[in-house]
């Protein structure tokens, strides 16, 4: 009496002919047996979502969803998603393609898009740009990441064959899963698509750097021979089998495991290769156990080829980020306002703590291992550039933000001048060291001058990018090379105030080098003139030196008549008691009385 026949052909007729749910004018994305004939537009995404050009409910949304005794056991229940308005700007970057490849065009393979329902973001290709925005939203989002792809990474527009090629590229929305928790946080505070965009590119730096620290931990195992083994007790074995690299390794690797009890199972070694995103550990460990992992017990021989191993490490590291950096720099955002990982205080307090035990040990070194400082000196040369480079990337950093950087830079200078004195000492004994076994006298001064010359160039340059005033004052008087001095001073090395030029005009009148303080000064007037304009005592030298004497005649009699002790030349004591102190200051001002005397009498001959 019951006949199922009506249900059958029901669903019959839904295998043949699939309903149109969205209707004639839905704008769901066609499928994609259709694109090639009932549509003029090639190349579609079939990703389901909606046409570009309208905003209305996803394809997946505008499917029904059926009862629950509709279902079928291996049926999936899809939930309608709704996708809001477009943004302004990904409507006017398809009007402004159109326009470009012609109002009348159907071909619109070089726009695509899609989405990720795990994050709710919608992402749009169109040209070079990439446009990305939550669809959340019930109105049009207010808030779109726009990102412009390289010039050099794209196939040229004019290119007829190769032109559309937006179905060409793959849009990832990467979760960064376990390793990369930290930067995803980060990522989510982020207030701008370049903070963004810089945790990324920094994970890529971080990658970069950690290969290579792989590739030296290989190199230091495999080139440890066997033979050195033989004439060493226990302990200096061990110390010599592992490797400080190693043991640096074993100990992050191992704090790795104490924080995450699901790590307990696996090696140490692994662990702290595989947690790339927070290869700042590495330097944090440093700061903390490089005393115990460079062996103070060991012999200071055995502990300078344990630092060296760590620093050479550590500078590698930052190194090859910084390659990175370059490489990639067209990917990069702009780099106002951020810090780079290898600037932040982890790494700096790392890096400083490798250059403090350097000159402990170096300290050590002068007196029972002269034969290891030139080793050691090198290495430290290496350490402060990329510890210098560290601060000054912070610096920059805190200067755009309008952050307080006062404290930070006072310790940056503080640093600097204290690493670049004990590199400058160095290359000082050396070329004394040379000059004695040439032999006394000129020949001796000869080879020392040649020996520093030759040793100064790497110092130099160091002390250039850092402002290091005093070291390069230091070579050049110790060469007594005026020319280098000058080309130095012309560089115009920091702020007006600060340049070189102006350091140079004050160490002269430290010294009493008014002479050369004025001949240096030729090539510098304006530094020279607001210089003795903070120091009036030798101004009237300057003047008579421009022939002006009226000028020097009325600045000599300023001076005789001030009551400031600081304006005096002579160099005597005032701070004498009683009837000597007014003596000395009126002797002091008769001279300069009758030196504006002479000095009216010189204006009057022609």
């Amino acid at each position: 009496m019951f006949s199922p026949a009506p249900t059958k052909l029901t669903a019959a007729r839904t295998r043949e002919s699939p309903p149109n749910y969205g209707g004639p004018s839905s704008p769901a994305t066609p499928i994609y047996i259709s694109r090639h004939s009932a549509t003029p537009m090639p190349h579609r995404p079939a990703t389901g979502t909606p046409a570009p050009w309208s905003s209305h409910l996803s394809t997946a949304s505008r499917t029904p969803a059926l009862k629950e005794t509709e279902k079928t056991s291996g049926a999936a229940h899809t939930r309608p998603v709704f996708v809001c308005e477009f943004p302004q700007q990904v409507r006017n970057a398809e009007v402004e393609w159109l326009r470009t490849h012609g109002a009348g065009t159907t071909d619109i393979s070089g726009i695509s898009g899609g989405m990720d329902r795990a994050t709710g973001l919608c992402w749009m290709l169109c040209g070079r740009q990439v446009f990305i925005w939550s669809y959340l939203s019930g109105n049009a989002p207010q808030r779109c990441i726009v990102l412009e792809m390289p010039k050099r990474i794209c196939v040229p527009e004019n290119d007829a064959i190769n032109s559309k090629h937006g179905y060409k590229w793959t849009v990832a929305v990467i979760p960064w899963e376990k390793e990369m928790c930290r930067t995803d946080r980060t990522v989510k505070e982020c207030s701008s698509a370049g903070e963004a965009l810089q945790s990324i590119m920094g994970h890529g730096e971080k990658l970069s750097a950690m290969i290579r620290l792989r590739e030296l931990h290989n190199a230091s195992a495999q080139a440890r021979p066997q033979s050195r083994l033989e004439s060493l007790n226990t302990d200096l074995q061990h110390s010599e089998m592992s490797g400080s690299l190693w043991d640096l390794v074993q100990i992050v690797g191992e704090k790795a495991r104490r924080n995450n009890v699901m790590l307990m199972d696996r090696e140490k070694a692994e662990v702290f290769y595989s947690r790339v995103s927070e290869l700042e550990e590495l330097f944090s460990c440093v700061n903390q156990h490089l005393t115990y992992v460079v062996g103070t017990e060991l012999p200071l021989r055995l502990q300078i080829e344990r630092l060296r191993e760590i620093s050479i490490a550590c500078t590698s590291v930052v190194r090859t980020a910084i390659r990175y950096r370059d490489i990639q720099y067209s990917w990069y955002p702009s780099p106002e306002g951020l810090t780079p990982w290898y600037c932040q205080l982890t790494v700096r307090s790392g890096i400083w703590k490798l250059a403090s035990l350097m000159l402990e040990l170096k300290m050590e070194a002068d007196v029972s291992e002269p034969s290891m400082k030139s080793v050691l000196v090198a290495q430290l040369e290496e350490v402060t550039d990329i510890l210098l480079e560290a601060y000054a990337g912070a610096i920059t950093a805190k200067v755009e933000r309008e952050e307080e950087y006062r404290g930070l830079q006072a310790e940056y200078w503080s640093r600097r001048d204290n690493l670049l004195n004990v590199l400058y000492l160095h290359l000082k004994d050396v070329a004394e060291a040379a000059a004695q076994d040439a032999g006394v006298g000129v020949q001796g001064e000869e080879q020392r001058k040649k020996v520093l010359r030759s040793l100064s160039p790497s110092l130099i340059a160091l002390a250039r990018r850092h402002a290091g005033y005093q070291t390069l004052w230091d070579i050049c008087a110790d060469l007594n090379d005026i020319g280098c001095l000058r080309s130095l001073m012309h560089e115009s090395m920091g702020l007006k105030e600060g340049r070189f030029s102006n350091f140079v005009f004050e160490q002269c009148y430290k010294k009493h080098q008014y002479a050369k303080l004025l001949r240096l000064g030729e090539e510098f007037q304006e530094e020279l003139a607001s210089f003795l304009q903070k120091h009036k005592d030798i101004l009237w030298l300057h003047e008579i030196y421009l022939n002006q004497f009226t000028s020097a005649s009325n600045t000599l009699h300023r001076l005789a008549f001030s009551q400031k002790d600081g304006l005096t030349s002579s160099g005597e004591d005032h701070a004498e008691i009683g009837g000597r102190q007014v003596n000395l200051l009126l002797d002091e001002r008769r001279r300069l009385l009758n030196l504006a005397k002479i000095a009216v009498l010189a204006g009057d001959f022609p």
